[in-house]
């Protein structure tokens, strides 16, 4: 069962989005290359930036990426609805008396 992204924290527009093409390549003896699909899905890669939080609201999302950390996480963005896992480190940092939190989102559009 998956949860739901908390609605209240929205992305920074710096916020990169990548496609993973969910392929692998192998460069054979002869030296020409191999390139193998590893599954049906195509992936996005969401380098995710939570910038100008309170201490409060720093503490509230990392506290949810770690509780749900091998759970599947849903979350709607710019009206395309994603379902994937956080992967990677969770790292914060401040900006004044105010925290950012940046973290890797791998993840599927839901269709």
């Amino acid at each position: 069962m998956a949860v739901a992204f908390p609605a209240s924290y929205n992305l920074s527009r710096s916020t990169r989005i990548s496609d993973d093409l969910n392929t692998t390549s192998d460069i054979m003896d002869d030296g020409t290359e191999h390139v193998r699909v590893l599954g049906a899905k195509d992936y996005s890669v969401i380098d995710a930036r939570l910038e100008y939080l309170t201490a409060s609201q720093m503490t509230t999302i990392v506290s949810f990426l770690r509780t749900n950390r091998a759970e599947e996480i849903t979350w709607t963005i710019d009206g395309i609805d994603y379902i994937g896992r956080v992967v990677g480190n969770v790292a914060r940092s401040m900006v004044g008396n105010l925290y950012n939190v940046d973290f890797r989102y791998r993840a599927r559009v839901d269709a």
